[in-house]
């Protein structure tokens, strides 16, 4: 791997570990463009139709499951390929993330659906 892909592929997950995984480790779809932040109410992302979760709770995590899946992909791999400890330690994380978004459906007696996780 060149020095520019292995520079961009590291500051590009330490901004996912850093600012778009939440607490459970799932990564966050939606982080505030300018800053990099959690996206709050004060970004004023409407509510969807239908939906009582107010929009800054709901989108970042439309497709969490997908975007934590993606990761971990991108960071086994990147252990594969350099067995760094930072990619695995962040595969780690994303992993006990995708079974927590697992067990979600399985205790709503859905086991093997993989379900939104808000």
């Amino acid at each position: 791997m060149s020095d520019f892909l292995k520079k961009n592929a590291d500051e590009f997950s330490a901004l996912i570990e850093d600012r778009a995984m939440d607490s459970l480790n799932l990564v966050r779809i939606y982080i505030d463009f300018e800053s990099y932040n959690v996206v709050t109410e004060k970004n004023n992302i409407p509510k969807i139709l239908g939906s009582d979760i107010p929009g800054h709770l709901f989108m970042p995590y439309e497709d969490a499951g997908m975007a934590t899946g993606a990761y971990l992909a991108a960071q086994s791999l990147a252990y594969q390929l350099t067995e760094s400890p930072d990619a695995l330690r962040r595969a780690k994380k994303a992993f006990s993330a995708v079974c927590y978004i697992y067990e979600l459906g399985k205790n709503g007696r859905c086991e093997g659906f993989f379900p939104k996780p808000y």
